[in-house]
């Protein structure tokens, strides 16, 4: 499991809200009828290290392959729906926040003629590239916007401000010149990131 001791968890700062990135892949390949699962829970903890809520994985179970997989939303513990881990609000009296990242370990693939399976005990999963950034709340309206809904012709965007897109969530990031909300895109490439920007 990946766990981040008390020492390397990140100082929740008043009036701030987060985005939280990361990506993950295992050592050999991993299917979903072979139930070999990993989960995450991103955690808001008090001063005391005691947890006042959680973001799990989302649909609560994550199948790492070989390739690297960017992860990028979460179900609240509290809530039937799902969020994006960008713009998180801290609940109040948050003092830290925590990420967890470990496997679900299950027979994966066993035959009579691979008793192993093919992603036995002891294969590694690799965690990489875990951003967290900080900024501030401000109030109401003032921040820009960005909504998704899926709609027939692909995905609907609705936003305030400048929207930008990128093949990765790191970037680099750049204008759609042009855009106007709301504007409907399809759904035809491997990965693709919107933001929106002052």
């Amino acid at each position: 499991m990946l766990q981040r001791t008390s020492s390397k968890r990140i100082a929740v700062q008043p009036g701030m809200s987060y985005n939280v990135y990361f990506k993950a892949k295992s050592e050999n390949w991993v299917t979903t009828e072979h139930l070999e699962a990993c989960q995450y829970q991103l955690l808001w903890l008090d001063a005391n290290g005691g947890v006042l809520a959680r973001i799990y994985s989302h649909p609560h179970w994550i199948y790492p392959q070989t390739f690297w997989q960017q992860y990028g939303r979460g179900h609240p513990a509290d809530s039937e729906g799902s969020v994006a881990l960008v713009r998180l609000t801290p609940p109040a009296g948050a003092a830290w926040l925590d990420l967890k990242i470990g496997w679900i370990r299950h027979p994966s693939g066993a035959t009579p003629e691979n008793p192993a399976g093919t992603n036995p005990a002891g294969s590694k999963l690799f965690v990489d590239d875990l951003v967290v950034d900080a900024f501030e709340a401000g109030s109401g309206g003032s921040l820009p916007t960005l909504s998704a809904v899926r709609s027939p012709g692909g995905i609907t965007l609705t936003w305030t401000r400048v929207l930008e897109a990128a093949d990765s969530v790191t970037g680099s990031w750049a204008p759609i010149q042009g855009a106007t909300s709301p504007l409907t895109v399809k759904v035809d490439q491997p990965e693709r990131f919107f933001r929106s920007r002052q």
